[in-house]
This record gives C-alpha cells, structure tokens and sequence, in this order.
C-alpha cells in the first residue's frame, strides 16, 4: 500500500502524542492507559494498522505548491523525513529501484574550468576531475536543491542556464554535477515526486526529480555541455532526448518575458502551451 506523506510524518508526531485520525482529538501516550490508541472523545481506533489512508491538505500542499511554482518547503519537515528514510525507501530513498547518482544542471566559471584536468569527452559533453574537497555553494537560500536521477535532464537545463537565459553570462559555460545518492541529504523518491504530480497540469514524472537537504554538496564529476549541443531544438523544434526547448517554439509559447508573466500565461493558456510557458518559468527560476 501506497503510504501519503501525512502518514510519514505521522511515524514522527506520534512519537510522544496520539493524534485521532478520525477527529483531530490528541493525548500523550503516556495518558493512554490500556486503550493508547482509543480515541475516549469519538472512540475511533487508531492503532498503525487502523488508521485510513487519506491526504493531510497541509503537508502534501507543500509539495504540490513546489511542483507548481516553486514555493517554498518547510526545511525543517525535510530533515524529518531524513529520519525516517530507510522505514519507507520507495517514498523517501531515491536509492531505491537502482538509482546511484543525483544530477544537478548548473553553470560554471570559465576560469574555475580552466584550470580543471579533462577526465574524458563525448557527445559534446566533457568531463573534468573534480578537485579533492570542493565543495559548491548555491546562492539559493530555501534550505535545500533540486536534483534529477535523470541525467539528460540535468544536462538540458545546464545548457539553457549557460546558453539561452536571459541571465547568461560571456563569463560561465553551462554544464551539471553528478553526486552520489549515498549522500544521507537526499530525501523524495522521484517516482514518489511523479504520483504526487500526475493530476496536475504541470507533471514531475519525466524529471525524476529530488531533493537534497542544504546549501552546499560536494560532487564527484563535473560536466560542462557544448552550446551547440542542443542547437537545432531551438532552431526547428525538434526534441532531442528529455530537453523542452524544442517543444516551446512548436507550441507557441515563448520563455521571453518575467517569471510571474509566465506564470500567468501558463494559467490563460493551459494544455501544451501552458506546460511549456511553465516550464519556462521553472527555468528562469533555477529548477530544472
């Protein structure tokens, strides 16, 4: 069964206190008597394998808020569910299933990669060794950073970070970062990302997309994407691989134009052009 995020969270509150699934009535356990999880006011049973499987609109609103617009998320709630990671690894480990590593699509100074060892090239995409102990700092200040387990993802975005934003610099060169998912900070499964979002116009489930809890990581490859790598998406439309670029000009949309401009575009438009006037806006927002 299909645990929702309430339920997670109940594995924490519960820990001292009994909350009545049915009526919102709480004790502490310690006043619970032979009958802990009796409620005495509604006398619904709430024992684990009683309680209902529902949605609690307060804590799964905050996912769904970040999948739309990414709003914020209670970091603190975050690191909770870092607690409780290895009880539900489908929900909460993206290890689970096979995934290794974590990709994040970002920019890079020209003269921090100047002075890096290339480690090997393909495809338009060059790998350099990555110094011992450096670590990246994000400029964000949410308290934690998205990730993809999907690396084409990370490499689309990379490329229009450093290629086509508006907020692109003659100084960077855009590219990714792969990191270990051992890393204990990653918490949401992608797969778990995906459900929350399949009724919503705007679906997480081909980003595969996590999270990882603070500011800074330390990555154990870096990748700088060719500019021309993805040149004929935006030329002619075509899509290649998980990049949108391409999907934005046959739509008719347009990525010109304020994040919140494009926000309400997504919301006039709707179907293949708001998605894509809403992907426009993610990017400008720094989420892939």
């Amino acid at each position: 069964m299909s645990l929702t995020l309430a339920q997670l969270i109940g594995e924490i509150i519960t820990d001292t206190k009994i909350i009545c699934d049915n009526c919102g009535w709480s004790w502490n356990k310690e006043d619970g008597g032979d009958d802990l999880y009796m409620c005495h006011k509604c006398d619904h049973d709430n024992t684990p394998h009683a309680l209902q499987e529902k949605v609690n609109p307060e804590l799964e609103s905050q996912i769904k808020d970040y999948i739309n617009d990414y709003s914020e998320i209670n970091v603190e709630l975050l690191k909770n569910l870092l607690k409780i990671k290895q009880k539900f690894p489908k929900e909460l480990d993206p290890k689970s299933g096979g995934n290794k590593y974590g990709y994040r699509g970002t920019t890079f100074n020209k003269e921090f990669i100047s002075k890096l060892k290339v480690k090997s090239k393909s495809n338009g995409v060059t790998e350099y060794e990555v110094p011992s102990n450096l670590k990246i700092n994000s400029k964000g200040d949410k308290g934690f950073l998205s990730f993809s387990t999907d690396e084409d993802v990370a490499r689309g975005f990379g490329h229009y970070s450093g290629y086509v934003d508006h907020k692109k610099s003659s100084d960077r060169v855009g590219g990714y970062v792969k990191v270990s998912l051992d890393n204990p900070n990653f918490i949401l499964h992608p797969d778990y990302m995906g459900r929350l979002s399949q009724d919503m116009e705007y679906s997480k489930e081909s980003e595969k997309e996590t999270l990882y809890v603070g500011n800074s990581y330390s990555p154990e490859s870096i990748y700088v994407v060719d500019e021309n790598l993805h040149k004929e998406n935006y030329a002619d439309g075509k899509k290649k691989g998980k990049s949108r670029p391409g999907r934005v000009k046959k739509s008719g949309a347009s990525c010109k134009g304020s994040k919140s401009e494009l926000r309400a575009k997504a919301k006039k438009y709707g179907g293949e052009k708001g998605k894509m006037y809403h992907w426009c806006a993610n990017m400008k927002n720094g989420k892939k």
